[in-house]
């Protein structure tokens, strides 16, 4: 299989979607409101899968990503370069956040990083909620 529903997840806390061989080609989910904890692995996703879960998960304050590569097809691909501060602003409540292997590679490529005191700022705000101190 490499397509995953859930069907009446809007009262879900917690979410672990992992598939350990083949790919996830689609998700198919709606908008999880009281989501605190996120959990994405597997070894191939497609973008637009991680996508469509990141968007309807926004509300998490735990997320871990432990998907190795992209792509739709059988060749194995890297993620696309991810926006970190689009990312953490779609993202208000994370708290916590571990992310590995390519998808790491994908936060860390340069036209990522074009504002680093705004994303500096978002990531002492995330520490400072997980030591609960909040000074914004």
């Amino acid at each position: 299989f490499n397509y995953i529903t859930l069907h009446g997840g809007d009262r879900l806390k917690r979410l672990t979607i992992s598939k350990n061989t083949g790919r996830v080609n689609t998700v198919g989910i709606d908008r999880l409101p009281v989501l605190e904890q996120l959990s994405l692995r597997g070894v191939q996703w497609s973008w637009g899968a991680v996508s469509h879960v990141l968007q309807c998960g926004a509300e998490a304050k735990h997320l871990v990503m432990k998907v190795e590569f992209c792509g739709d097809s059988d060749t194995l691909q890297p993620f696309p370069e991810v926006d970190l501060v689009e990312f953490f602003n779609s993202h208000p409540k994370l708290c916590k956040f571990e992310v590995h292997g390519a998808m790491f590679a994908s936060l860390c490529q340069k036209n990522s990083l074009k504002n680093v005191r705004h994303i500096l700022l978002i990531i002492n705000r995330i520490l400072s909620l997980h030591a609960g101190v909040w000074h914004g």
